[in-house]
């Protein structure tokens, strides 16, 4: 490594923020919040929910299966 102390800095917009928020939540026990969510995804937010492959729990919405949740949050935003 030539310059290790060298940053790059990548600046994100408020959508890939959003995105951003859901993917980690479903990598974790914490989830995220049900409001991140805009009126199309929550439809298929159901879809996952009937499939069992989500759980909501206090406003909050975690996956099941921790190892699909790249796949999970995709399909919801996408």
């Amino acid at each position: 490594i030539q310059n290790p102390l060298h940053k790059e800095i990548e600046h994100l917009s408020d959508e890939d923020k959003r995105i951003e928020r859901i993917l980690l939540g479903l990598r974790s026990n914490i989830g995220f919040n049900l409001s991140e969510l805009k009126k199309e995804e929550e439809k298929k937010l159901l879809i996952l929910k009937k499939e069992n492959k989500i759980v909501i729990q206090k406003e909050r919405v975690k996956a099941n299966d921790l190892f699909l949740a790249d796949e999970l949050a995709l399909f919801m935003t996408r």
